[in-house]
């Protein structure tokens, strides 16, 4: 729309942006119900997410050392449909075709087909993270079947990096930026947007299960539409904590670490 206006004796032109469009209720909540979910291989965090990862969102799970986040990456490679590729973002050099392998071989899948769909990317700074993410922003553009965008993990470099207290600020300015650019790619691409995140002690919590909270604070949770706490009991238990769902209350359910992936309780 172009209107114009009398300013000073000269004539001013200004462009007003019709770009904004509204869709009713009825509209949007029929495309939340048609919206693709992918499983996750578990039965238990396919019910835990309302039925798998929703494409068009990020979903971010969290946990301490050794409790199975990686292990899980290498299980939404392994179970992803043949059809589609996946994109993953290594950035502690926890990929491993072996882990993939294991799963195939496990599940009875076609181990060459897993390989051939994912494509890897071992990152090594914050710079080079970064850029990758812009990178796959173009690939996804290009390449309409990659359907699955994995980075594990979103704050491990931004954490190695800006240790000090007084780099917090900085740090969470960037994570923020790059985070907002892989929302951007998931829900322009509907693609599903997985990172991982670690978890770090809070002295100032007064009860002990609230005593490890994720990295990144809140600039991790706006842009998560999920968010999922694994917890580790014993040698091969877990539970899987729904910490945040747009509509569902918390709840958890069980699981076994194992070649598989994870196996449901």
């Amino acid at each position: 729309m172009l209107t114009t206006s009398c300013r000073s004796g000269s004539v001013v032109k200004d462009i007003i942006s019709d770009t904004v469009t509204f869709k009713s209720a009825v509209e949007v909540a029929d495309k939340d119900q048609k919206q693709e979910r992918l499983s996750t291989g578990s039965k238990n965090i396919d019910c835990l997410l309302d039925g798998g990862l929703e494409c068009g969102a990020i979903t971010q799970f969290y946990g301490a050392s050794k409790v199975g986040k990686t292990h899980l990456c290498h299980l939404l490679c392994s179970v992803l449909p043949p059809y589609y590729r996946a994109i993953y973002i290594d950035t502690q050099d926890g990929f491993s075709t072996l882990k993939i392998k294991s799963i195939a071989h496990a599940r009875g899948l076609n181990l060459s087909k897993i390989l051939e769909n994912t494509a890897v990317a071992k990152v090594g700074t914050t710079s080079d993270l970064e850029q990758c993410i812009k990178s796959a922003k173009s690939k996804i553009k290009s390449e309409p079947n990659i359907k699955l965008l994995i980075l594990d993990s979103m704050t491990h470099l931004y954490k190695l990096e800006y240790p000090e207290r007084s780099q917090i600020s900085e740090r969470q300015s960037k994570m923020n930026k790059y985070l907002h650019m892989l929302l951007r790619i998931a829900q322009t691409n509907n693609v599903a947007v997985v990172i991982t995140n670690q978890v770090h002690s809070n002295p100032q919590s007064y009860s002990e299960a609230d005593r490890l909270q994720p990295i990144g604070g809140n600039v991790l949770s706006y842009s998560s539409k999920y968010v999922v706490d694994i917890k580790k009991y014993g040698i091969v238990n877990r539970i899987a904590i729904l910490e945040k769902h747009p509509y569902r209350p918390h709840f958890s359910v069980p699981l076994i670490i194992d070649e598989t992936g994870f196996v449901d309780c």
